[in-house]
């Protein structure tokens, strides 16, 4: 599998999630014990989540798989 993310798409279904969950920047980012700068660097595609903040991004959005929120090219 070399797909590559779309990384705009990727941060557009977070921020999806986000608000289909209720949760705030500053939720999330105690969830995860980040910044909530580094949520808004997910949420805008500046960045992309490390695998590991990924899969607890998964369990904090009650979703079974990392895949329902990395998009793919």
């Amino acid at each position: 599998m070399n797909e590559k993310i779309n990384i705009k798409k990727t941060a557009k279904r977070i921020s999806e999630l986000k608000r289909k969950n209720g949760l705030k920047n500053c939720d999330i980012a105690k969830a995860l014990c980040i910044s909530e700068s580094a949520v808004k660097n997910y949420m805008s595609g500046r960045t992309i989540p490390p695998i590991e903040r990924l899969y607890a991004m998964a369990e904090l959005f009650g979703v079974k798989s990392i895949e329902e929120i990395i998009v793919f090219e």
